[in-house]
């Protein structure tokens, strides 16, 4: 069971159709996965644990990290030595900004 403070008397929090309960004060719902009680985000998304957290990072830094990887390949393949280029941010006359522009660094352009 679940209950909130209205002015001076505790009321039941209903379940909603998954058996969550909805905590105002969080802004998320609480409700049970795989036999624990975990917290869900408004559109029913479970919210991670700081361990499933990290792992999610981890393996979005690899995947980057592959990509990075096959286009420093294809840029090989293509006679571009990706190690003399460098990221660089722009702005556009009417203040439009594009970010990481890859052009080559002065040492390669001497």
């Amino acid at each position: 069971m679940g209950f909130r403070l209205k002015g001076e008397k505790y009321e039941e929090i209903p379940l909603t159709e998954q058996g969550w309960r909805w905590s105002e004060v969080l802004g998320l719902y609480l409700g049970i996965h795989n036999q624990q009680l975990r917290y869900f985000f408004p559109k029913g998304e479970l919210v991670p644990t700081p361990e499933e957290a990290e792992k999610i990072e981890r393996q979005g830094a690899e995947q980057e990290r592959q990509r990075a990887e096959r286009l420093a390949q294809k840029l090989r393949e293509l006679g571009v030595d990706p190690d003399t280029l460098q990221a660089t941010n722009q702005v556009t006359q009417d203040n439009r900004w594009i970010p990481r522009r890859l052009v080559p660094t002065r040492a390669a352009s001497e």
